[in-house]
């Protein structure tokens, strides 16, 4: 993945963040746990293009299931959200992926079977 699309994911998530601050605290700073973990490293969890788990990065292939109401419900993300700003960023998903933008956007995307959304494992062992 490239510099620029991690800083346009990026972007996204603040954007999501100022929009409703209440998305602020669904993830833990990675940092923050480090800190509690003395010696715990982390590994990059890589998100498959078929993930079928049920939290939003797992539909970065499949935007398009994002526009059924049924696959956001059970997403903390839209939960903590305003319906409004819900409403207004999916209407805006629904035209990118008709005339095109979407893909234009994303095109680093589209050749990939899996990509770091920054998700990680934090592997601690406990000392003796």
């Amino acid at each position: 993945m490239t510099a620029a699309l991690y800083e346009r994911l990026g972007q996204t998530y603040q954007e999501a963040r100022r929009a409703d601050p209440r998305i602020a605290d669904l993830f833990a700073p990675v940092s923050d746990l480090l800190a509690m973990l003395p010696g715990a490293t982390t590994r990059p969890v890589m998100i498959p293009e078929d993930c079928h788990d049920g939290f939003v990065q797992a539909f970065w292939k499949r935007p398009h299931a994002l526009l059924d109401p049924e696959v956001r419900s059970s997403m903390a993300l839209f939960g903590r959200m305003q319906s409004e700003d819900v409403d207004d960023r999916i209407q805006r998903l629904r035209a990118d992926l008709e005339d095109g933008t979407w893909k234009e956007r994303n095109q680093a995307l589209l050749g990939a079977s899996s990509v770091d959304l920054a998700h990680r494992l934090v592997v601690w062992t406990r000392p003796a």
